[in-house]
């Protein structure tokens, strides 16, 4: 009689077979419930990630595509499932693509487990694993349309999905309000279920009619968690957002009002909120509990790739500092400072401030690092090669002419900039900056080695489980893809091979989200267990690739 047998069996009927089976049979089978209970909960502790896509053109349903891209991924899931991220874009128009959009969080869950959070935006162009290749809907294409989709398990984690119209009620001053806000409690509740909470990072996507009002979310949200990551992007192309979290009624609508139907388009914001919870066992609670109570680990990833534009501005001048800009937190954010006089290298005479003044009436920014005085002397001559040297180096973002003459400047990294100070101090060296281009190879470059940098950090795969441990969601601008490197396709192609072939989903979008870049290339920030590094604030910024990593200390 086999053990799925045997498990039927009433208690009593059980022990008379035990016991005529004699001492030996029963001791096998203690042995082998002992094993199936270990297994179980090395299983259950263990996170897994899958991803599919499926991409058609403008006679393919929409619907049709979404379950595809479930059925795919779910094919490949040995765990079980706690969150489904979804991307949809393309082609979409008309009522019946507007009725399926609405309809794309109830297909998701009539193919996954009760409970599963589902999640996600429309883009102008997607990224994806199609049948196990890498596949890219360019922002250009005016005929394709698909969907894509990452299934996630994270044990130890506390996983919730957040939608909502607009801000905190009251503001973003209190941690309770954007608790509240973040789904982690109930508004106005002092304590209760989600009131110790500890949000290590949120995925966020905004509705692109939400404007102004990213920002003041994003800053709002770190002042109140300063430790959280903050990642995601602006939805683009159709705009819709997707969440399985009803959408909160407005202040006016509550009491005796009649609501609005659940709309999710109606949401501004919605989002995934990656928690655990203070002073207690991590998977202790709400979705996405597993038997383990590690922290969890989300890794978010900035890339630009910038590279400097000949020619080279040197013997920079800055005569006085203006003040700081402070960041919702209270402190500086970035130094303000003044630029009176620059150099054209290689020329003479006042051609190199009329070209700062034209770079920033455009609101340029500029590599900035300390050079050698003279041409052929030691050191980097270029934004470019001082990164590659390892000298100190940073963005400066120039604002325009003041009194005639000046031009004020912002250092964002106000400790990289101290350091470029520093360094140009030295004897033989001054400072120097150059105009950056978003260039293919620079975009290559830092995309490469810092999809590398993440996969590295990930937990890696079980030795015997065709499990995978982490998975990556993608935002991207829309001004790359195709316009930026001349073929669709690259940069989904560059993530596959360079991660190691884990499963992602992405979108491109109107707004990237995700920790700040200070050297025009790249910044890697953690949370969780691992603890931070890089850039300790997100904002929303362009020409960006941001990748974020989401797994589970397995």
């Amino acid at each position: 009689m086999g053990d799925a047998h045997l498990s039927l069996l009433a208690d009593d009927l059980l022990l008379k077979v035990l016991h005529a089976a004699g001492a030996p049979a029963v001791a096998c089978a203690a042995t082998l419930c002992r094993r199936l209970r270990w297994a179980q909960q090395e299983l259950s502790a263990l996170p897994a990630f899958a991803a599919a896509a499926a991409t058609g053109d403008t006679d393919d349903s929409i619907s049709e595509l979404v379950a595809a891209a479930v059925r795919d991924a779910r094919e490949q899931m040995h765990a079980a499932i706690d969150v489904c991220i979804v991307f949809v874009a393309g082609a979409l128009r008309g009522r019946g693509d507007a009725q399926a959009l609405h309809s794309v969080v109830e297909e998701c869950q009539a193919l996954l487990p009760p409970g599963t959070l589902v999640l996600g935006c429309c883009g102008r162009g997607l990224f994806g694993v199609e049948r196990g290749q890498p596949v890219e809907i360019d922002p250009s294409e005016r005929q394709a349309r698909g969907a894509s989709v990452l299934l996630g398990r994270m044990p130890g984690c506390v996983l919730r999905a957040f939608a909502a119209r607009e801000a905190p009620k009251g503001g973003w001053s209190s941690e309770s309000a954007c608790s509240a806000w973040l789904g982690l409690q109930e508004a106005g509740a002092a304590a209760g279920p989600g009131a110790n909470l500890q949000p290590l990072s949120c995925l966020i996507f905004p509705h692109s009619s939400a404007g102004q009002d990213v920002h003041g979310c994003i800053e709002g949200l770190q002042a109140a968690y300063p430790h959280m990551l903050v990642t995601g992007g602006i939805s683009s192309g159709q705009g819709d957002l997707f969440c399985s979290q009803p959408v909160p009624p407005l202040a006016e609508e509550s009491g005796g009002a009649r609501r609005r139907p659940r709309g999710v388009a109606r949401a501004k914001f919605v989002g995934l909120a990656i928690c655990k919870e203070e002073g207690g066992d991590a998977g202790s609670s709400g979705v996405g509990t597993g038997g383990g109570s590690d922290a969890p680990v989300a890794g978010g990833l900035a890339v630009q790739g910038m590279e400097g534009a000949q020619p080279v501005l040197s013997r920079l001048v800055m005569v006085r500092n203006v003040g700081f800009l402070e960041g919702a937190g209270g402190g500086p954010d970035a130094e303000l400072m003044a630029v009176a006089d620059a150099q054209l290298e290689g020329v003479e005479g006042p051609i190199g401030i009329g070209m700062l003044k034209d770079l920033a009436y455009s609101q340029t920014e500029l590599g900035l690092w300390a050079g050698p005085v003279q041409e052929g002397a030691a050191g980097p001559a270029s934004f470019d090669a001082a990164l590659v040297a390892g000298e100190p180096a940073t963005l400066l973002q120039l604002y325009g002419v003041v009194e005639g003459a000046e031009i004020v400047a912002a250092a964002d990294d106000v400790g990289a900039f101290a350091a470029v100070l520093a360094q140009a101090r030295q004897p033989g060296r001054t400072l120097c900056a150059q105009a950056l281009r978003l260039s293919s190879a620079g975009a290559l470059r830092a995309l490469t080695a810092g999809v590398r940098q993440l996969a590295a950090a990930c937990p890696a795969r079980h030795a015997l489980l065709p499990t995978v441990t982490a998975g990556l969601v993608v935002v991207s601008c829309t001004a790359k893809g195709e316009q930026l490197h001349g073929v669709a396709g690259v940069e989904a192609g560059a993530m596959h091979a360079s991660s190691g072939q884990l499963p992602l989903a992405g979108v491109y979008a109107d707004g990237e989200i995700g920790p700040t870049i200070h050297n025009a290339t790249s910044v890697l920030r953690w949370s969780g267990r691992r603890g931070g590094g890089g850039s300790s604030t997100s904002k929303v910024q362009g020409f960006t690739t941001v990748i974020t990593a989401l797994a589970a200390a397995p």
